[in-house]
């Protein structure tokens, strides 16, 4: 067995990529749907790699976990991106949920106001409604750059996981700080 970290998971298979940096492809063993403990993003796990008859994998067995989260479903985060911006509306009672949540995690959280560029008051407003929360506030803009130096220090040595609306700019933001080409969208219509 080998020990590795799942880093994307997708329709019951999981990509996991080992202490040598190799990825693979695994399915989870069905002893996990009968302990009703699913494999997630960011997990480290013992696994065996697929062999030439069997082409992918299987997720042997799950790491004791630092911290798990439901939505989005992460495991092992050291620090929690609640990103918010001007545009949509910021929604209180979801960064005041996502807030009480790392407090019991007992997790570090930050508020990261991006689209900073399109509204300058919003971060103001934020920064009033949130001044006691503990969580340090960031002004930024994926578009401009302005504040991701500021943000990209505080993320060192972090495990990090991005929360927030649809439409924020979550992914832009990964972008512009990993120089990554992910997938961007608009805001979601369901929402």
């Amino acid at each position: 067995m080998q020990e590795g970290t799942i880093i994307r998971g997708r329709g019951g298979l999981y990509t996991v990529r080992s202490q040598e940096g190799q990825e693979y492809i695994l399915r989870a063993k069905k002893k996990f749907r009968r302990l009703g403990l699913t494999p997630l993003v960011g997990d480290n796990i013992l696994f065996t790699p697929g062999t030439g008859s069997d082409e992918h994998g299987w997720v042997e067995d799950i790491l004791e976990r630092n911290s798990a989260f439901i939505r989005p479903p992460v495991a092992n985060v050291s620090l929690m991106a609640i990103v918010v911006a001007p545009r949509p509306e910021p929604d209180y009672l979801l960064i005041d949920r996502l807030l009480v949540f790392v407090q019991e995690q007992k997790l570090r959280a930050e508020i990261v106001v991006n689209k900073c560029d399109l509204d300058e008051t919003a971060f103001q407003t934020i920064q009033e409604q949130y001044v006691r929360a503990d969580a340090p506030i960031y002004a930024v803009s994926a578009q401009t750059g302005q504040g991701l130096p500021a943000l990209e220090n505080s993320f060192s040595g972090q495990t990090v996981c991005f929360c927030g609306q649809s439409g924020v700019g979550k992914s832009t933001l990964l972008n512009a700080l990993l120089d990554a080409k992910t997938e961007t969208g608009a805001i979601s219509q369901k929402i």
